[in-house]
């Protein structure tokens, strides 16, 4: 996450829900931009963002078994 939304991240975030299916994302670089890249990265990896309390974003992407 301290270079954006690199595509390294997208892949892990990817990887991680496909694991988990619910991920927490701590912004600690872009605080200021944190609504539009939780919203973007939601996007990219086909998950919904279901909370953003603070510098953290949660997201869920239903898991297929």
């Amino acid at each position: 996450g301290r270079d954006g939304l690199s595509e390294n991240l997208v892949t892990a975030m990817d990887q991680a829900l496909g694991d988990h299916g619910l991920v927490k994302v701590r912004f600690t670089e872009w605080k200021d931009q944190r609504k539009e890249l939780a919203a973007e990265l939601a996007a990219r990896t086909s998950s919904r963002l279901v909370l953003l309390v603070g510098h953290t974003a949660t997201f869920h992407r239903p898991r297929s078994d």
